[in-house]
């Protein structure tokens, strides 16, 4: 475990792909008027360290995809802070930051973590972007997320009372880490971790809350493909209602059954690991089975995205023709009733030997 010189120290887990993106992350901390340590840890078995050299910061290479999840409970162990912040690699933060974090824990030392408020470009928060609330009527859950709309951070639906707080710019308790046994590492490799540690925060007598003058800015699962969110959001899911809400009805799986296929938790192998198994071996398995999974989001991301953009572009296509066909049908009822209106105007009736002449003189003219 590597000493920190102050009281709070930033754990950013990070698969290092971006290392533009990650150097922005760091440098926004660093400029942090509150004093911390930073530590980045390498959630890859394929990074160099030596691209990483760069960003001024002790980096510790997990040398396995943890998970965020996992990279969280990784980063509490080769720490020793009493306050951990946990950062993701898609956000920058403003210099008062964790200072109003801080703050906010120091005064009420029932809180076992705080979080940040999210905002836009334009000084908003977005919508969905604050946590949520789960409701339980003993045989339904329902889920609400907050705020409802695009809203100010100064508005109290920004930062209302909540039963999870976004995992992005968290600042925890070490302690309070600690006695809730850190996040689970099922959740894996993302999805779901945030509403889980809140889960366990409340079962242990900690509180949790929103800090409306601390401010970041997210890219919003800048460092997963879209594809591979719903992927997870809908397999996580399952493993969250499972360990919180047992008996109850889930969600309907997305895209095909996870646990049916796998009945035993990977976590706890109901028999153990065979003593001749050599730690180089688990670690072997233990990457393949990351590659395997990064491997299926790129794949997801390669069948899923273009066929959902064409499905979009053709809906696009049908709403605009149904509103072109619309529009004519409603200019040609306007032409109908003109046309109508004026066979019962005077000019119409004066006009009429004309337009027989007229049609006289057309039918001369066409028999030569």
């Amino acid at each position: 475990m590597g000493e920190t010189r102050t009281g709070v120290v930033a754990v950013v887990p990070t698969m290092g792909g971006d290392i533009a993106r990650l150097t922005a992350c760091i440098g926004s901390l660093k400029s942090s008027l509150f004093e911390l340590d930073i530590v980045c840890v390498v959630n890859s078995s394929t990074i160099d360290p030596a691209e990483l050299s760069g960003l001024g910061v002790r980096v510790e290479i997990a040398g396995v995809n943890l998970g965020w999840a996992g990279g969280m409970i990784f980063g509490a162990e080769v720490t020793d802070a009493p306050l951990i912040w946990f950062v993701q690699d898609d956000m920058t933060v403003r210099p008062e930051t964790l200072g109003e974090l801080v703050s906010a824990l120091d005064a009420d030392p029932s809180l076992g973590m705080v979080g940040p408020l999210s905002v836009g470009e334009d000084g908003q928060v977005p919508a969905g972007s604050s946590g949520g609330l789960i409701s339980d009527d003993g045989k339904v859950i329902s889920w609400s997320w907050y705020p409802v709309e695009p809203c100010s951070p100064e508005d109290p639906e920004a930062a209302p009372p909540l039963s999870y707080l976004p995992n992005r710019g968290t600042l925890v308790r070490r302690s309070a880490f600690e006695k809730c046994g850190g996040t689970d590492p099922r959740l894996y490799p993302a999805q779901y971790v945030d509403v889980d540690l809140s889960m366990r925060m409340r079962a242990n007598g900690f509180t949790f809350a929103l800090v409306p003058r601390a401010l970041i800015s997210h890219s919003g699962s800048g460092s997963t493909p879209r594809a591979f969110v719903e992927f997870l959001h809908s397999r996580n899911l399952q493993r969250f209602m499972m360990s919180w809400f047992p008996g109850r009805p889930t969600p309907d799986e997305l895209y095909f059954p996870v646990y049916e296929t796998r009945p035993d938790p990977v976590a706890r192998p109901p028999h153990g690991l065979h003593p001749r198994v050599s730690d180089s071996l688990a670690l072997a398995v233990l990457q393949s089975a990351s590659d395997s999974l990064t491997h299926l989001a790129r794949v997801f991301t390669a069948t899923h995205i273009p066929i959902a953009r064409e499905r979009d572009r053709l809906v696009g296509e049908l709403e605009a023709a149904n509103q072109r066909t619309a529009a004519q049908a409603i200019r040609v009822a306007e032409l109908e009733a003109a046309h109508a209106e004026l066979r019962r105007s005077t000019s119409w009736r004066l006009t009429g030997p004309l337009r027989r002449i007229s049609r006289l003189a057309a039918r001369a003219l066409r028999r030569g």
